[in-house]
């Protein structure tokens, strides 16, 4: 269908969120599909760029996977979530150095295929990592595009290819040990809170056992007696009328 065709659907109130039986929306098939003017205009008539299909993939995972670098530039300027996961908890960083696995694995592509490749990869993970905020690792991937440039033969390519699936991993295990770091202080932050709740059930508790106990006799208290009224002793020259009958 042209896209005259489509953006005419959209503006007549086509749902651009429809999903079809798989979950799978049409910017799924548009960034599956690499189609950036489609995408754009998607997102522009208000399509969810975090919207998963049945398998958990964001659109920005399909385009991450197929190497779709304008794609993925135009999802993430879209607002695509780049710490989003699909359900086996893999991120465009996983996507990409399954991609390089592939290219290290290969003999039977010829050099400006795999540097095409290579130099997607390279400006997707640019892309990623310009959003996390990864200014440093930036810098890393442009020196690595700029000797990707400079190569002539297929053995300098592979070269280059290593070096970013060696920069990769690296990057995965700091994205690794950041959320460890992050488990660990939540972790940390749920045994104070559970601590200070457990004192504060405690003096409640005891403060309630205190309300409870019944008050002590009082010390000293002597037995009633014939010889008193009213609960007070008689002066000592006054006799009761009990008393004077017990007089010799």
């Amino acid at each position: 269908m042209p896209t005259m065709w489509k953006q005419q659907l959209l503006e007549d109130g086509a749902d651009p969120c429809a999903a079809d039986d798989k979950g799978r929306t049409a910017l799924h098939f548009a960034s599956c599909n690499g189609n950036d003017q489609i995408v754009q205009l998607l997102l522009d008539h208000g399509a969810d760029p975090n919207q998963r299909d049945g398998l958990g993939n964001t659109p920005l995972h399909l385009a991450a996977c197929t190497n779709h670098v304008p794609v993925i530039t135009t999802l993430l300027r879209g607002g695509a979530r780049v710490d989003a996961l699909d359900r086996a908890g893999r991120t465009p960083l996983h996507l990409a150095k399954s991609k390089l696995n592939i290219l290290q694995e290969g003999h039977s592509q010829c050099l400006e295929a795999v540097r095409l490749e290579v130099k997607q990869i390279i400006q997707m993970l640019r892309e990623y990592l310009e959003r996390l905020g990864r200014h440093e690792q930036r810098e890393r991937l442009d020196d690595l595009c700029t000797r990707l440039q400079m190569t002539s033969t297929k053995e300098q390519v592979d070269e280059v290819t290593d070096l970013l699936a060696s920069f990769t991993s690296l990057s995965l295990q700091m994205q690794n040990m950041e959320k460890r770091g992050k488990q660990e202080l939540r972790e940390e932050a749920g045994d104070v809170v559970a601590e200070a709740r457990n004192r504060s059930n405690s003096r409640t508790g005891s403060q309630a056992k205190e309300c409870r106990r019944p008050p002590e006799a009082a010390k000293g208290k002597e037995m009633d007696s014939p010889f008193r009224t009213s609960g007070r002793d008689q002066p000592a020259d006054t006799l009761t009328l009990a008393q004077r009958d017990f007089r010799f």
